[in-house]
């Protein structure tokens, strides 16, 4: 995560060497975590492992964007039943 180019002042900001002792987290500290995971854990498992983890983060970062939306449609709520299915299964 350290080798994670920041983005922006206020969208991702640069990670803690040993992300193991961050303290004082905050919610967008995990939204970066979450947000950086496909690129910083592509490839580090062997097959079938690796596409698995893969899958499952992509899910779990796409559930937690439609459930963090402050209005929702029919059609969003829609979708996010099913990614919450999607996820379910995965787990």
């Amino acid at each position: 995560y350290y080798q994670v180019s920041t983005f922006g002042w206020d969208t991702i900001q640069r990670f803690m060497t040993n992300l193991s002792e961050m303290k004082r987290t905050t919610a967008h500290n995990f939204d970066d975590l979450l947000q950086c995971a496909l690129p910083v854990l592509y490839g580090l498992l062997t097959e079938p492992h690796n596409t698995s983890i893969l899958k499952l983060i992509f899910c779990i970062a796409h559930w937690h964007v439609l459930a963090k939306l402050c209005m929702h449609t029919d059609n969003t709520l829609k979708i996010l039943e099913k990614v919450a299915v999607s996820l379910g299964k995965q787990l």
